[in-house]
């Protein structure tokens, strides 16, 4: 197997730099006075100053480095000597970051949409191809290597402002926009920095109201773009030329397939990426150079994954590595004690909806005979004795109408709690704004009554019974969840150590607003679950500003560690393994509670660890000896196949893959 990552070769075997200590406001002051003829970057607490063109001046100390043994300090300087030269051979050519190194393809057949939009809107508004490159060290049977790694993926991109945009008669008010600002000094360089500020609400004067995350905020209409999503995107087409015609250009552009959908081919485009950058000299006056590999560095080592290994019981024997197989052949894993057995579930929908709704529940919950993957139902795969549904018919379009017979349902019943809800819902409510989108309305008045809210849309409805078989079986899961099932739980190892799972997040909580101003606070989340995913409890820290995050985060950690000590019976001196999933980091002001935390419990022996999972990393792997010649599993690992030889000091092993689709190699 080969890899994406392309190493660089340099005969260099010691260069001469410049090193200060470390200080941002020094590092400013250098970039402001000297970013023409040098570079800097922090390492560790030195910056370090590399001559790259002009006359040589005396910044700092002046250091020797050997790369072989500093290729933390080589790998800055290949990161700017990349940049720099990409900036010098190819003028004109704005990369939209200095790092990653990303830059839009200038070939016209690189655009996608080109060929399906009218003479005025081409180059105008494109679907090209984005090029990346970034540096990279891994460090192979413990020896550092350097190269880069090259990817590929298609961007939208709208040249207009939201000013020449209002000239032409579109109303941007309710896309979603960014504001462009050019860098200081880089105007030359590199694309204006683009900054997601919120949607627009109102256009007026040359300027642009926007309710951003800091309350209503102005800004000028000609340093704001539409957002480059598909959404803004088919907004302005449906203007232009109407929703027919934009809704055919997306089906026709999209039909063309992802770039990653064909390993073989992506492979190809990235190695002539590779073949290009191989020709160039890369050197700077400091006395350092390289050229980048055009072959890519192969997998040294690989490893099969054992499958997840699902249990539906507290039995032995009792699992499977098949969820739903399992699910048909041993039922939940909570099967014994779940309540309620027979739960009511209220259906909102509107008039015309209601044939296919009722339709669609009762093969919900009874299953398709004629379907491959949900012969059975809700009811049977999940052990239920059976569903008491109800419908409710109301204008789902708008959400007063909406929200008056929800509240009128609800008051109704009375007593009689629904277990859960299904609500009709549209594409359109995930742009529409909160305030005003009916789904929004109705799911909060539900949830505020403690009812969780499944969302179905109504094209789903009118499915053939082979296509509505392959989504029925993942919402059938999801409402067993909601309604407070555990279908299953993971295969733990058998240990006689605790270990627990616990997620760490938070959100912005926007108080009232004074002297024009607002206030936001921030409350802290936390969830525990066991080592085979069972879930043990979770907390909510009350709001506090920013200074009283820390304490409040770390006296609740505490307490519900504690809690689990006790209930569990933790002895003192037992090893403890605590695997934290951190999201949304606050200047990592959450690692430093856990550090903190571990601290207070001595009386244990706390081992921990810090996991961040992501949809898709920039590592890829490729199977050059491929066992067929063509298809979408061509050039593709067999599937639960990892690389675990070349390890980065910020990366994982270079890619796990799941064959299961032709695009998910690259996951």
């Amino acid at each position: 197997m080969i890899t994406n990552f392309y190493p660089i070769e340099s005969s260099t075997t010691e260069f001469t730099l410049q090193c200060l200590p470390y200080s941002e406001e020094k590092l400013d002051e250098l970039r402001q006075a000297h970013n023409r003829t040098y570079s800097f970057f922090r390492v560790g607490e030195f910056i370090y100053a590399v001559h790259m063109e002009g006359v040589a001046l005396t910044l700092g100390e002046s250091v020797l480095v050997r790369p072989a043994e500093a290729p933390e300090v080589t790998a800055g300087v290949v990161r700017h000597l990349l940049f720099r030269t990409f900036v010098r051979k190819l003028p004109g050519l704005k990369p939209l970051d200095f790092y990653p190194l990303r830059f839009l393809s200038r070939k016209v057949e690189h655009d996608a949409a080109r060929e399906h939009l009218p003479k005025d809107l081409q180059g105008v508004l494109t679907y090209t191809r984005l090029n990346e490159i970034q540096t990279r060290k891994i460090s192979p049977d413990d020896k550092s290597q350097i190269g880069v790694l090259i990817n590929i993926e298609r961007h939208w991109n709208l040249t207009r402002t939201v000013e020449e945009l209002t000239a032409e008669g579109f109303d941007a008010t309710g896309c979603a926009i960014v504001h462009a600002v050019p860098l200081p000094g880089l105007n030359d360089v590199l694309a204006p920095t683009e900054t997601s500020v919120g949607r627009a609400l109102a256009i007026k004067n040359g300027r642009v109201e926007v309710d951003t995350s800091q309350g209503r905020q102005s800004f000028p209409a000609s340093e704001m773009f539409l957002r480059k999503s598909a959404a803004e995107i088919r907004t302005y087409l449906a203007h232009r030329l109407g929703g027919a015609k934009a809704s055919e250009i997306f089906e026709q552009i999209f039909r063309t397939g992802a770039l990653a959908a064909n390993a073989h081919d992506y492979h190809r485009e990235i190695g002539e990426i590779a073949d290009y950058l191989a020709q160039w000299d890369f050197t700077c006056p400091a006395g350092f150079s390289f050229r980048i590999s055009c072959k890519p560095r192969a997998a040294d080592v690989s490893l099969s994954l054992q499958p997840t290994t699902f249990r539906f019981d507290i039995s032995p024997g009792a699992a499977s590595t098949r969820p739903f197989s399992g699910l048909a052949k041993f039922g939940p894993y909570d099967s014994r004690r779940f309540s309620p057995k027979k739960p009511r579930i209220l259906v909102v929908c509107r008039p015309g909806s209601r044939a296919g709704f009722t339709t669609t529940m009762a093969q919900l919950e009874n299953g398709i005979p004629e379907s491959q993957y949900f012969q059975k139902g809700l009811r049977d795969f999940f052990r239920l004795s059976g569903i008491e549904w109800q419908i409710l018919e109301a204008d789902t379009s708008n959400a007063d109408a909406l929200a008056a017979a929800v509240e009128s349902k609800l008051t109704s019943a009375g007593g009689d709690v629904f277990s859960l809800a299904v609500v009709e819902g549209d594409e359109a409510d995930r742009t529409a704004e909160v305030t005003t989108s009916p789904y929004y309305r109705a799911k909060a008045l539900l949830m505020g009554a403690g009812i969780p809210v499944q969302a179905l849309q109504p094209y789903r409805t009118r499915m053939s019974k082979a296509e509505l078989g392959n989504i029925l079986g993942p919402l059938a899961l999801q409402m067993y969840a909601k309604l407070g099932g555990t279908p299953w739980v993971l295969q733990a190892s058998v240990d006689v150590d605790h270990e627990i799972v616990v997620g760490i997040g938070h959100y912005l909580e926007r108080s009232s607003e004074f002297a024009g101003a607002q206030s936001r606070r921030v409350v802290g989340l936390t969830t525990f679950f066991s080592s085979d995913g069972s879930y043990l409890m979770a907390r909510t820290c009350r709001a506090v500003d920013y200074d009283g995050y820390f304490n409040e985060l770390l006296t609740s950690l505490e307490a519900c560690l504690q809690e689990l000590a006790h209930d569990y019976a933790w002895k003192d001196g037992s090893t403890v393994r605590i695997v934290f999933h951190i999201f949304k980091p606050i200047r990592e002001t959450e690692a430093e509670v856990v550090a903190e935390l571990v601290k207070r419990f001595a009386r244990f022996q706390i081992r921990y660890a810090f996991v961040n999972v992501v949809i898709e990393h920039p590592w890829i792997l490729f199977e050059d000896s491929p066992k067929q010649s063509r298809g979408r599993g061509f050039f593709v690992p067999d599937r639960m196949v990892s690389s675990s030889a070349s390890r980065t000091s910020d990366e994982p092993p270079f890619s796990v893959h799941n064959a299961r689709s032709a695009a998910s190699w690259k996951v």
